[in-house]
């Protein structure tokens, strides 16, 4: 019996998709959080070498992925000094559907001297907010709620996940892949407007500095910056836990007018359904 919600279900070598893993766009769909959490969940496990951490992560998400059975190839084409280099390519039987990359650095000590570098952290909620739902804040509405009609506004996003599911029923989450499906949340912070969501990202790039410290204890997620011009957007967030920003999560955009997402009239939903 699953008894925590899950995106996948693993049969031998096939990774069987669960009603969560179905996207809002289409339930004919893969979402964005689950495609992008399997590719980093096999890249970590086949590829990650020790005394290695994960420090750029590629993926292309140039169609849909369809509700099907799914599978993993990955091979590594560098592992030398201090970086290794990975690829992965997600298959529906014989024909791939979407393509990650993932580099991973070497762990050292830092280089003498000092540097300016960024001290601001994004907030986090208050311990009083129920532990069990994602929450959601904007500049505008002052504060966090779990209401996404709260923040139908064209202020600065964010959203807090205290938890994540499993990616994969009965498989331990780790850090990295925890990280992954939240990055891909970008794309709802950097385009949540006053009409919701127009944008539909085409791929998610995130850079790691570290990984969250604690995943049990939450990670959040918010607009650093977006720009957009003829139905194209450039979005940047920041990844982040209780001790501050992990990852820089960057998506690009192509506007989506005749499907946009109402928000608001998602109620209490997980809006991992919107990415």
């Amino acid at each position: 019996m699953i008894t925590v919600p899950a995106f996948f279900e693993r049969s031998g070598e096939e990774f069987r998709p669960l009603p969560l893993a179905r996207s809002l766009w289409s339930d004919q769909a893969l979402l964005g959080p689950a495609v992008c959490g399997l590719l980093a969940h096999e890249l970590e496990r086949q590829c990650l070498p020790e005394g290695f951490s994960p420090a750029r992560f590629f993926v292309e998400l140039h169609r849909p992925v369809p509700a099907v059975p799914l599978s993993v190839r990955t091979s590594i084409s560098r592992n030398q000094g201090r970086l290794c280099a990975a690829s992965a390519e997600l298959m529906a039987g014989d024909k791939p559907v979407a393509r990650a990359t993932l580099a991973f650095l070497r762990k050292s000590g830092p280089p003498p001297g000092e540097m300016w570098t960024s001290t601001r952290k994004p907030p986090v909620p208050p311990d009083d907010f129920p532990d069990d739902q994602q929450l959601y804040a904007s500049d505008e509405f002052g504060g966090w709620s779990t209401e996404l009609g709260d923040h139908m506004n064209s202020s600065r996003k964010r959203t807090w996940m205290p938890r994540v599911g499993e990616l994969v029923a009965r498989e331990k989450l780790s850090a990295f892949v925890a990280a992954a499906i939240l990055g891909d949340q970008a794309n709802l912070v950097c385009h949540w407007g006053t009409e919701g969501v127009g944008y539909i990202n085409i791929d998610l790039s995130m850079t790691f500095a570290r990984l969250p410290e604690s995943v049990p204890m939450g990670m959040g997620i918010e607009v650093d910056s977006q720009f957009a011009a003829e139905g194209i957007s450039s979005g940047t967030a920041i990844v982040y836990d209780h001790d501050g920003p992990i990852a820089t999560a960057t998506v690009s955009a192509l506007a989506n007018p005749l499907r946009q997402v109402d928000l608001a009239s998602l109620g209490k939903e997980s809006v991992a359904e919107a990415s």
